[in-house]
């Protein structure tokens, strides 16, 4: 029977059941002993199943064992339970509550929730792409927490890619330093391999050494080839360059549309019906609001506003500027973008030649000015002109042309530079 074909094969396995049943009821029930001729024919038939069963589930014994023996060398159990802690205490500090998004797969452009398109495999390899506050972060958090919930053998990673520095530059290094796995990379190495770890890796465009992220990059493109069975979801900002492309699946978170703004407010304002209703009527009664809180961090914002008791901006403008300063602060304190502290000084350069649109020569020439009068380094200006965009500042109208995404800012902008100016009088004849 080292031949496996050999039993696979057997003639009649169905008799040898039949045998094996038969010659069980006589033994347990004492009707006669047995012959050394039929106790070999038990043993014999007996031997068969074990080779049958053992062959048709090879694969899943193997990988149980492995499974077992990894995990309690990893400690997996007690790091699995401090991440469901950790994302629960989040939650209930910030009383955000995770509602699915959509994602549109950008080849095909099928639109679906993105829970859903990330469950359908266990080794899915997938990108998220969306500007800054569309919710990224929130969902590949949500994914590993009820990953680590499930508890089916594969063990959620989450990597926070700006936590990545010069020395712990190496996603397997990452990976065995995480608290409670404390493992070696040839043990990361055997996880990956057997499939027992989800990699979540947020923000790509977090790095900003650029020989790093190129390194990082090259990594994690590695990981995808090398090991198929892993599932590897990551995120990332439309506007980086250096990014994943290959053997992964690209897609586009969307804005929210009525329907899910409605649950996203219902879910965050705790079952206060006062407060609900209160948050709904700002938005349907004020269209250029609703669409402004279409992004939603936005819409977080706003409901924290009017639950906090503040003053409730009273134009789309004032609202235009809290949400900008919020983004900018999140920027800032919470993805170390350096470039993100001095972006005020940007804009209001920027609103200051009072167009309604702008060349990208326009906005180049203004913020190296600003660089330049400011005495700022280590800032390039496409870069943030690529920052205006990422946090939903501005936005192209067409190509090497932009504009202020808030369009009633843009229309204010317009009709100060139509107001005619006060006409200078000459003193000279009055000197």
């Amino acid at each position: 029977y080292k031949n496996p074909a050999s039993y696979s094969t057997y003639s009649d396995m169905f008799k040898v059941y039949g045998n094996l049943y038969y010659v069980r009821n006589e033994e347990a029930h004492s009707v006669r002993l047995l012959s050394p001729t039929q106790a070999w024919q038990y043993v014999r038939e007996l031997l068969i199943i074990y080779l049958e069963v053992a062959g048709k589930y090879q694969y899943l014994l193997e990988s149980e064992s492995n499974r077992l023996k990894l995990t309690n060398e990893t400690r997996a159990e007690e790091y699995l339970k401090d991440l469901i802690a950790d994302y629960e205490q989040e939650q209930s500090k910030k009383s955000l509550k995770y509602i699915a998004l959509d994602g549109r797969e950008s080849k095909t452009s099928s639109k679906d929730s993105l829970v859903d398109i990330i469950n359908k495999k266990n080794d899915c390899k997938i990108k998220i792409i969306g500007n800054a506050g569309m919710g990224k972060t929130t969902t590949l958090k949500y994914l590993a927490y009820m990953d680590a919930k499930k508890q089916k053998g594969r063990t959620p990673v989450i990597l926070e890619l700006k936590d990545t520095s010069e020395v712990e530059n190496t996603i397997i290094g990452m990976v065995g330093n995480k608290k409670h796995l404390d493992c070696s990379e040839e043990m990361v190495k055997k996880l990956l391999e057997n499939g027992f770890l989800n990699l979540y890796v947020d923000g790509i465009n977090e790095i900003y050494n650029v020989d790093l992220k190129k390194s990082i990059v090259t990594q994690i493109n590695n990981i995808i080839t090398e090991y198929p069975k892993t599932k590897v979801v990551l995120t990332d900002r439309e506007s980086n360059k250096v990014t994943v492309t290959d053997n992964v699946l690209i897609y586009v978170v969307e804005q929210l549309d009525d329907a899910k703004m409605k649950k996203f407010i219902e879910d965050n304002t705790n079952n206060k019906e006062e407060l609900k209703t209160q948050v709904l009527k700002l938005v349907e009664e004020n269209e250029a609001l609703k669409n402004m809180v279409r992004i939603p961090f936005r819409l977080y914002k706003l409901i924290t506003i009017v639950k906090e008791g503040k003053e409730i901006p009273k134009t789309p403008q004032e609202f235009d500027v809290h949400f900008r300063n919020a983004i900018i602060e999140r920027e800032v304190e919470e993805k170390g973008s350096k470039d993100a502290d001095n972006l005020i000084l940007f804009i209001n350069a920027i609103v200051s030649l009072g167009q309604k649109e702008y060349s990208r020569i326009d906005l180049i020439n203004v913020i190296s000015l600003t660089i330049k009068d400011c005495s700022l380094t280590n800032v390039a200006s496409d870069e943030i002109i690529t920052l205006l965009l990422d946090l939903h500042i501005m936005e192209k109208v067409s190509f090497q042309t932009y504009r202020f995404e808030n369009q009633e800012l843009q229309k204010t902008i317009e009709d100060q530079k139509e107001e005619p100016e006060e006409t200078e009088v000459n003193l000279e004849g009055l000197i």
